[in-house]
């Protein structure tokens, strides 16, 4: 199934590549708000969410990079003693898969020729969960609208829903509404590699100077017999 799933990314990626951008390597940070699904954070109130990734898209349609996130779970069960117990926190660390589905300068402004370039893409990760006290595994799967308002800059709300795997009273899952902004340095890269390029191109068109070539000898004219008026 996972198989099939990814081919038919590759398929949709490859049919929208000249339309979708590639973000060569970029930095984004993101806030949102929780919401517990399963019935092992039944007692857990809606919190919020934040993270931090960095991602290289070697494609326009393919990205692929590591994340940060951070789940935050306000508790309503109390202790023996009456007390709230302590706010749940789940910290995921892991890589992230990302295949643009769509993209090209649809909507928004601020960008030539007055129009913003957007893209909509999906998201797979997994890793690693701390969950509370305990240690686990995780899968997450997301989508998102991304639009830039500027070359280099974008934000994108996104939805991602998350499986924590393997704890103790069963598997933990919740939705993550947020909103990512980041900052694209890979317009740097680029100019970066054109002049370097710029520079090798000029070396190889650069003719070595050489020194003038000698002038022919002059032939030389006969001596005279005798100068004129000599006896």
């Amino acid at each position: 199934m996972l198989r099939k799933l990814l081919a038919v990314l590759l398929v949709l990626g490859s049919a929208v590549a000249p339309a979708a951008r590639a973000d060569e390597l970029s930095i984004a940070g993101t806030l949102g708000g929780t919401a517990p699904l399963t019935e092992v954070l039944r007692r857990a109130q809606p919190g919020f969410a934040f993270g931090l990734e960095f991602v290289y898209g070697p494609t326009p349609w393919f990205e692929f990079g590591a994340r940060y996130a951070l789940g935050v779970f306000p508790q309503e069960e109390r202790d023996e003693w009456g007390r709230v117990k302590e706010t749940l926190l789940d910290h995921g660390v892991g890589g992230v898969l990302r295949f643009t589905l769509a993209g090209g300068p649809d909507a928004g402004w601020l960008n030539e020729p007055g129009t913003m370039r957007s893209s909509f893409w999906l998201e797979l990760g997994g890793g690693y969960h701390s969950i509370g006290r305990e240690h686990c595994g995780g899968f997450d799967a997301g989508l998102g609208w991304e639009l830039r308002p500027l070359r280099s800059l974008f934000f994108a709300p996104l939805v991602r829903f998350t499986s924590v795997f393997d704890t103790t009273q069963g598997v933990a899952s919740y939705v993550v509404l947020a909103l990512a902004i980041g900052y694209d340095f890979g317009r740097l890269l680029r100019r970066a590699g054109a002049d370097e390029e710029d520079e090798a191109d000029a070396a190889r068109q650069q003719q070595p100077a050489y020194p003038p070539p000698p002038y022919p000898p002059q032939p030389r004219a006969p001596y005279p017999d005798a100068l004129p008026g000599g006896g």
